[in-house]
């Protein structure tokens, strides 16, 4: 029963979290027409496949292209939702600036990027962190040239841990022998032992 409860209230904060990032982007967004364009890259992943329906509710008239690699497991589970919604579906990845010239001529009214590789460990998979830099460094570049040359708005989201800068100063170090380690004892909202990559 406690698992139950875990899982439940789990599902109603990342429902929430999207649905606030969701309501954030399009007051961003200073297009009020419904027939827009709207690129997601990262779209099959859980942020972008729940912005995809939330604009495809808020916007019936829409035309919403999800663009993913499908690289993260689970992620080509959302393909059915998309043909269910009338989202259109691109496979193609940021990382190749080619896979963005595919998408065809025509202006986006707004694009949002939600590929970045969010796993502290990416860097550590295969002993080599080459997709996480191709992906979240020069993929990133890849989207904001095609941003520049064919978007109206531009929206970059990161899924990775970020801390604000008192936040960090918060954060609890003891020395170790060749580098400073988090100090368990002390705890900052968030900060999660686990998640700091072994040297």
């Amino acid at each position: 029963a406690s698992r139950r409860r875990g899982h439940s209230a789990l599902c109603w904060l990342r429902g929430n979290i999207c649905r606030a990032n969701a309501s954030l982007l399009i007051r961003i967004m200073s297009i009020s027409r419904h027939n827009m364009r709207i690129l997601i890259t990262g779209g099959a992943g859980f942020v972008g496949s729940n912005l995809a329906r939330l604009y495809r509710e808020k916007y019936p008239k829409a035309s919403i292209t999800a663009f993913d690699n499908l690289h993260r497991r689970g992620s080509e589970l959302n393909l059915p939702l998309f043909k269910k919604l009338n989202v259109n579906f691109f496979h193609g990845d940021i990382r190749n600036s080619g896979d963005f010239a595919s998408l065809g001529s025509g202006r986006f009214d707004l694009f949002v990027e939600a590929s970045a590789e969010p796993s502290v460990f990416a860097g550590m998979r295969d002993d080599s962190p080459l997709y996480a830099i191709e992906t979240n460094l020069f993929g990133t570049v890849n989207a904001l040239e095609f941003a520049r040359r064919n978007c109206g708005v531009f929206v970059f989201l990161s899924t990775s841990r970020v801390y604000s800068i008192p936040a960090l100063l918060q954060i609890s170090l003891k020395r170790g022998s060749t580098r400073f380690e988090l100090d368990e004892s002390g705890y900052v909202s968030g900060l999660n032992p686990g998640a700091a990559c072994p040297a």
